[in-house]
């Protein structure tokens, strides 16, 4: 018997977890058999067995996508970071988006709640100059294509005359001696 298997089993005879399923949290739960429900579900997740695939449609065309970027922990709070320093007087709302993690922020008159959405399902997509919509691609530098297409037209002495061409030299100490 394999170990997915088992885990399986695991969870199809936990009754906590079955009843957890049926009936949502109940006033009756232990601490012990919320821990179990959490247990169970973190089983369910490695498993695959809460893919959730999220559908969306343009012009007929499907988009479905699990596919954004893992984010490393530090790299999270640095986005919990920058959009804590956007909230400047109460009223106020940030987000911060990329891979699969979203945290969006609100200012109160004297909190400020911070949500931090994880491992969530993403597909982006935007209308092309043609009308159409084009499913973005995780794996293409869409900057350096700008950019490139930007300056294509421009030889290689032509680009590098541009770089140089307004800048001041530098004071070298050592050249002067």
């Amino acid at each position: 018997m394999s170990h997915i298997k088992n885990l399986k089993e695991y969870i199809a005879e936990d009754e906590i977890y079955q009843k957890y399923k049926k009936e949502g949290i109940t006033p009756d739960m232990s601490d012990f058999d919320k821990f179990c429900i959490s247990h169970c579900k973190d089983i369910e997740v490695i498993l695959g067995g809460n893919d959730m695939n999220i559908k969306f449609y343009y012009n007929k065309q499907d988009f479905s996508k699990n596919d954004g970027v893992k984010l490393k922990d530090s790299e999270i709070q640095d986005m919990i970071d920058d959009v804590i320093k956007r909230l400047d007087a109460p009223g106020e709302y940030s987000f911060s988006a990329t891979g699969d993690t979203i945290v969006i922020g609100f200012r109160w008159e004297e909190e400020i709640n911070i949500y931090v959405c994880k491992n969530y399902e993403h597909a982006e997509a935007w209308l092309d100059e043609n009308g159409n919509w084009e499913k973005m691609d995780w794996l293409k530098d869409y900057e350096e294509e700008e950019i490139r297409e930007k300056y294509e037209e421009f030889s290689r002495d032509e680009l590098i005359e541009m770089l140089i061409k307004d800048r001041k030299p530098q004071y070298n100490p050592r050249k002067e001696v």
